[in-house]
């Protein structure tokens, strides 16, 4: 058993506490205004996420700053029983109090939170991030840093009681996510989808032509997706060990360069909503460099671990011309570039350094088409996925989530007054389908559901199907 009041105003109980919907905890005879659910996933960052389920405790009243109330919740998401009792307890408390989810691990533990929530009708929750992926790209941008706080816990919870008051300051900001799907060529007899799992190659989705995943980070195809596919073969425990990892994959490009766009692409375009019956206008090609590597759609500020590609100094600048606008949060806008190589996005992210990378489009909608008979990679937020015999795919807006971004965040929110980009055309109406995301596996966890979806799921997912 575990119970302590600390100065600060903690307590704790046992896991033993009966679960399920109920008010909130009371300090005292005070009501708590706030409850946070911290959803761990306890194999992220080598198992350091491990230590909050550690503490064998389950609630945690804390007395925050101004004399705030709050109720802590801390469960494993890999354990089905309380993940679903604890997400049950968040769509039942939204309309009563503040109601907080933090993703406890990386990136893909925030997609797997925002499918849970999905499953509960309540994508208004908004969610925080303590990060303790690889990545940690989404994180970053929102302000949570690279990696977990250090220390975790310390003495009395008192670290972890200061962590819980900066994701209760936070501010609310939407992000977008969004929906990408490949196709295979329909009656090829070659044409398969292939993953790594247990760090070996596998054919997966037999007998599906189409597969689809939500994206909330950035979607690619070309050199990065053969790169994360090679990394998914020899990934390791700790977070230091995996970049290392990636860095000696990403040189073995420079030795050996991935094949570039126009070997494999026949066409890529943006399409617009404005006038289907107007073709020219509806449809504008993307005009990438051919003898590029890499198409990339950007979502947020943060690629490969913190590089940001889009950014260019002359967009402060009022009379800048380019016809590009910055990148923002919840704008319902994707920036496309075309980049020569991984290398150049390691420059990037070490130096700044712009060169070999293309901005070419920013927009909603795209679509890319392949050469027959094409063997393509491609990565969605760090998970790869090769398709043999790949006829095409498409990029469409789905749907919003909330996300807490804390001070300093990276992230810059859409201005009330932000002009629309030159080199962009209308939004597109969310899909049917993007009412229902699915869950989404982090690194080193036993997937709720496959990674990548068909896109005609059983109608008990709440999805459509092939």
């Amino acid at each position: 058993m575990c119970s302590q009041r600390a100065s600060m105003g903690c307590t704790s109980s046992t896991q033993g506490r009966p679960q399920g919907p109920r008010p909130p905890e009371t300090l005292g005879s005070d009501p708590v205004r706030k409850v946070f659910f911290l959803a761990v996933n306890g194999s992220s960052g080598g198992q350091v996420a491990q230590q909050l389920l550690d503490l064998q405790v389950d609630t945690m009243d804390m007395r925050l700053d101004r004399d705030e109330l709050a109720t802590v919740r801390v469960f494993s998401l890999k354990d089905n029983e309380k993940r679903e009792a604890a997400f049950k307890e968040v769509a039942s408390l939204k309309g009563s109090c503040d109601v907080r989810v933090v993703a406890c691990g990386g990136d893909g533990t925030v997609k797997w939170v925002i499918s849970c929530l999905s499953k509960v009708d309540s994508l208004s929750v908004p969610i925080g991030v303590i990060p303790f992926g690889t990545g940690n790209d989404l994180a970053r941008v929102m302000g949570w840093g690279s990696s977990a706080p250090d220390p975790l816990i310390g003495p009395c919870l008192s670290a972890l009681r200061k962590r819980i008051q900066i994701i209760n300051d936070a501010e609310k900001t939407p992000l977008d996510v969004w929906l990408c799907s490949v196709s295979l060529a329909a009656g090829s007899d070659t044409a398969k989808f292939e993953e790594i799992k247990d760090k070996k190659t596998v054919q997966c989705h037999e007998d599906k032509v189409t597969l689809t995943q939500e994206m909330i980070n950035y979607f690619s195809i070309g050199a990065d997706g053969e790169l994360m596919f090679a990394f998914e073969k020899n990934r390791k425990n700790t977070q230091l060990g995996n970049k290392q990892v990636y860095f000696r994959k990403g040189f073995q490009q420079t030795v050996a360069p991935p094949r570039k766009l126009d070997k494999y692409i026949e066409q890529a375009r943006l399409h617009s909503d404005i006038d289907q019956d107007d073709e020219e206008n509806a449809v504008m090609p993307l005009e990438y460099d051919k003898s590029h590597r890499q198409l990339l759609f950007l979502n947020i500020p943060s690629y490969g671990a913190g590089a940001d590609p889009w950014k260019r100094s002359a967009d402060s600048k009022p009379e800048s011309k380019s016809g590009f606008t910055p990148q923002y949060t919840g704008d319902k806008i994707l920036e496309v570039l075309s980049v020569k190589s991984t290398f150049n996005t390691g420059q990037n992210l070490v130096l700044g350094s712009t060169v070999g990378i293309k901005r070419v489009k920013q927009g909603s909608e795209f679509s890319v088409k392949f050469k027959p008979g094409s063997k393509v990679y491609f990565q969605v937020d760090g998970e790869a996925l090769r398709a043999f015999d790949a006829e095409s795919v498409q990029v469409t807006y789905g749907y919003q989530v909330q996300l807490l971004m804390a001070e300093g965040a990276k992230a810059v929110p859409l201005p009330d007054d932000a002009p629309g980009p030159a080199n962009t055309v209308s939004q597109p109406k969310p899909s049917a389908a993007a009412s229902t995301p699915e869950a989404y596996d982090e690194e080193d966890v036993e997937p709720p559901v496959e990674t990548w979806r068909s896109s005609k799921p059983a109608p008990e997912d709440g999805l459509v199907s092939t």
